[in-house]
């Protein structure tokens, strides 16, 4: 079997407490043809001194703050593998990852290879531990891989590695979604007409920073990325002419959630994922958002949002 090189490609920015970690799970790689790549994305907290000190078995680049997805595409424009390994500067491989992956990608000639995972979550000592195999049932990726990740798939992106071809097909990472790109970028690949593998066994590790994360800091913010990006697909499918019945209740049913949640989050999200919804007249709203959307129309959002926590106290929409 050939031994193709795999790009091993870090976005780096502020990782300090962890990127050593990282890049040692990379060099530990069982795979015998790797390089790996890492761009500093404008760290103030020693990240980058950590990666020139690996030099030159690594190589750095380094730049202003432009974003996750910028670092990648600069990764990727710089790298030469047949396979791209996307890893964030937190997260670790296991060392038969790679290997196992292109061994599974060259046998089937798919695109992207899913390897099972784990979440690894910090303990009040500082100490970390693992949680349960995380896996999907493939199954429905057989007909329609687009619509199953659109549905909820997800994976971190030490947990996939892409074929070149279909990276260059997809055109890069989506700057303009600062909290979801890793999710976007897998649908995309799955828009391209991605063929994609399943790799079982623990082939990464996902560190799970509950307190820290974007999403937990700012939910208005995640929830207008998750907005966003259901605008984005559904022009993507009424574009390419395949909003079918299936695509069409699920960007419903996207809508129907964001408006749910979002109603005790932020007036303006609501109300913009309300507007989007009322265009899929069949999609069935929950009881929640009908007592949130009849209360607000009689006494106005700011007493709505009282009253709804008033009736349903301690409950997540």
């Amino acid at each position: 079997m050939s031994r193709p090189l795999v790009s091993i490609l870090i976005p780096c920015y502020n990782a300090a407490p962890y990127l050593g970690d990282t890049l040692d799970s990379a060099f530990a790689q069982t795979h015998p043809d790797v390089e790996i790549i890492l761009v500093d994305d404008g760290s103030s907290d020693g990240s980058l001194e950590i990666a020139r000190a690996r030099e030159p078995r690594i190589r750095v680049l380094a730049g202003p703050q432009r974003g996750a997805s910028a670092a990648r595409n600069a990764a990727t424009k710089e790298s030469r593998g047949e396979f791209l390994q996307y890893l964030d500067a937190d997260d670790l491989l296991l060392p038969d990852a790679v290997a196992a992956r292109v061994r599974q990608l060259s046998e089937s000639g798919a695109d992207v290879a899913c390897e099972d995972w784990r979440r690894i979550f910090r303990q009040p000592d500082g100490s970390w531990t693992q949680g349960p195999i995380e896996s999907a049932d493939y199954r429905r990726f057989d007909e329609a891989p687009d619509l199953a990740i659109f549905n909820g798939f997800w994976a971190p992106p030490a947990a996939l590695l892409y074929r070149r071809s279909i990276v260059e097909k997809i055109g890069g990472w989506n700057p303009t979604l600062p909290v979801i790109q890793d999710a976007r970028f897998l649908f995309d690949a799955a828009f391209c007409g991605a063929k994609f593998v399943h790799v079982p066994g623990d082939g990464a590790h996902y560190r799970q920073h509950s307190a820290d994360s974007l999403s937990s800091r700012s939910k208005a913010r995640f929830w207008a990325d998750v907005l966003k990006n259901i605008r984005d697909i559904e022009e993507m499918l009424l574009g390419a002419g395949r909003m079918d019945l299936a695509r069409r209740n699920a960007v419903g049913r996207a809508y129907a959630l964001g408006a749910r949640v979002t109603f005790r989050i932020d007036r303006d999200l609501y109300h913009a994922n309300l507007e989007n919804l009322r265009r899929f007249p069949e999609q069935p709203w929950s009881p929640y958002l009908r007592g949130a959307h009849g209360v607000e129309r009689i006494l106005g959002y700011t007493a709505a949002v009282r009253m709804m926590g008033i009736l349903r106290p301690g409950q997540n929409p």
